[in-house]
């Protein structure tokens, strides 16, 4: 008996009807397979929220951003996928406050305590527009520069949204002078021809802590204005006690006046210095406390009043916000030193009044005014310049 096979017409039938259940099926098969990718992404994320966790702990506690952007020396301590890339940061209390992260087919950028990956939050890439996808990069980058493939004094640098002059660099760390004031302090305005205090800026100002160009101490181009002018020093400072006004141009104070030892130069026993002399008391010290400064003159519109931080306080608390933007996590932060400002162009020093870190003798410090050195015994009143800190950053964490 002769044996049947299929016809032709029996075999396109068969394959039409598996193309058919082929084509029923792969939408499925995709999903399946673009969510085990979707799963594999969002593992690799929230390993490094663990290991960000670990390192946190390891490091002291301390803010920090760690991420694997070229140039970047502070990472996690991570293997996988090459083209995984992230930026995630953690705020002092070991929470994660920013986290952004991509392989090139998935990306997740979130901002706010993050304590585990939600999928829902992951995006595709390829669904994107161009400003939409995510480019991690190193969160200290040149804004200009003089010399291509070196730092060079008088270049510009930019710490996610705070910019920088530099001001003197080696193999080792490179210092960096803030461009702008600090947004802190107090505001004073011009009333029936005398200052007095009419605003204090707060933690719930918009900008508060970070660079501001308006916050330009007494010298604003306003002159009726005073923005962001800080007492130079706390009690901690400065052997002094309180002052009272007896009549106009007349006060009365207790207590002695100086600078304490502890910040003088040793060699005199009056903890004065002149302004020949080194080394300078660098009036800075990250361990004051927060306390108010208690000498204050009781002017009649109040104009001395203080909001009750020292310099250190709002350096520090800079530091930090530095720290939670990306900057690396040993950097350093201080006031400009009086050997520093020689160097410095008029365009530099900026137009803001701001303290430095030195004194020139028992009851003045140098400041900077419109681009000038001067110094000023007006310590505790509104005459008191701003805030602008210099950030000290290991060489090795600049970009290329």
């Amino acid at each position: 008996m002769k044996k049947k096979g299929f016809t032709l017409v029996e075999l396109l039938a068969v394959i039409a009807i598996l193309a058919i259940l082929v084509i029923m099926a792969l939408p499925a098969v995709l999903r399946m397979f673009n969510q085990a990718r979707v799963d594999s992404f969002n593992n690799e994320l929230n390993s490094v929220l663990r290991t960000a966790k670990q390192q946190y702990l390891l490091g002291g506690g301390e803010p920090q951003t760690w991420t694997n952007a070229e140039g970047s020396t502070n990472r996690l301590d991570l293997t996988g996928n090459s083209n995984f890339k992230y930026s995630v940061t953690m705020n002092g209390q070991g929470q994660i406050t920013r986290f952004q992260a991509t392989n090139g087919d998935f990306q997740y950028s979130r901002i706010g305590i993050i304590d585990i990956v939600d999928k829902n939050d992951i995006q595709v890439v390829s669904d994107l527009s161009e400003g939409e996808t995510l480019t991690i990069q190193n969160p200290v980058v040149f804004v200009t520069r003089q010399n291509s493939g070196s730092i060079t004094v008088r270049d510009e640098i930019a710490i996610d949204s705070e910019h920088f002059y530099v001001i003197s660099t080696n193999s080792t760390e490179t210092v960096l002078l803030a461009k702008y004031n600090l947004f802190v302090g107090d505001i004073f305005e011009e009333i029936d021809g005398r200052w007095a205090k009419t605003g204090t800026i707060s933690s719930s100002t918009p900008g508060y802590g970070l660079q501001n160009e308006t916050a330009r101490g007494y010298n604003t181009t306003d002159s009726t204005h005073r923005i962001g002018t800080v007492a130079f020093s706390g009690s901690g400072y400065w052997d002094v006690k309180e002052c009272g006004i007896i009549q106009q141009g007349i006060h009365s104070c207790s207590g002695s006046l100086g600078l304490k030892s502890e910040y003088a130069n040793a060699a005199n026993e009056e903890g004065k210095t002149s302004n020949y002399s080194s080394p300078y008391p660098y009036i800075y010290n990250s361990s004051m406390s927060s306390t108010a400064p208690s000498y204050i003159y009781n002017y009649p519109y109040g104009d001395a009043e203080n909001n009750g931080y020292t310099i250190a306080y709002y350096v520090e608390g800079y530091v930090n916000t530095l720290k939670s933007l990306g900057a690396p996590n040993n950097i350093t932060g201080r006031l400009l030193k009086y050997e520093e400002v020689s160097s410095l162009t008029t365009a530099i020093k900026g137009t803001g009044s701001y303290w430095l870190g030195s004194a020139i003798d028992y009851t003045k410090v140098w400041d900077i005014s419109r681009g000038s050195l001067h110094s000023s015994s007006t310590l505790w009143t509104d005459g008191a310049p701003g805030v602008r800190p210099v950030i000290v950053i290991p060489t090795s964490s600049m970009p290329n």
